[in-house]
């Protein structure tokens, strides 16, 4: 069994956003993964989404500390909310600090072979590699 690995959220958001992109494109039949990678895939996306779903509430919750609700051509209230010119250097700051918050988390990595002959973006096995979702 695998110890826990510490991963900044930010790593983590970048790690389930690549595991998305996988699964997505495995659903689309563009890629073509074998049962066991699929399984490794979905465990780690299980493993992710807490932290990902976590720090996508907390960049909702400064929004709205930190914006207004933006108005449709005829005054109403639309679900979109604009961050505040003089409020947006708190904002970032306090995004900032929370993308660089430590996570424990113990991912199951994929190699290159389980890749297969599959054409990933590079910037994907870039992502899968920096959070160590990928190894050789």
């Amino acid at each position: 069994m695998s110890q826990p690995t510490t991963l900044k959220v930010k790593d983590i958001c970048k790690a389930h956003e690549a595991i998305v992109a996988l699964i997505k494109d495995d659903r689309e039949n563009k890629f073509v993964f074998p049962s066991a990678v699929r399984i490794k895939l979905a465990g780690n996306l299980r493993k992710t989404k807490p932290a990902y779903e976590d720090f996508t509430q907390v960049k909702v919750d400064l929004f709205k500390k930190y914006g207004d609700v933006v108005k449709d051509k005829d005054g109403n209230p639309t679900d979109k909310i604009q961050l505040r010119a003089a409020d947006a250097e708190a904002a970032n700051k306090e995004l900032a600090d929370a993308l660089e918050v430590d996570t424990h988390q113990t991912l199951n990595p994929i190699t290159v072979k389980d890749l297969g002959e599959n054409q990933i973006d590079v910037e994907l096995i870039t992502v899968l590699q920096d959070t160590g979702l990928l190894t050789d």
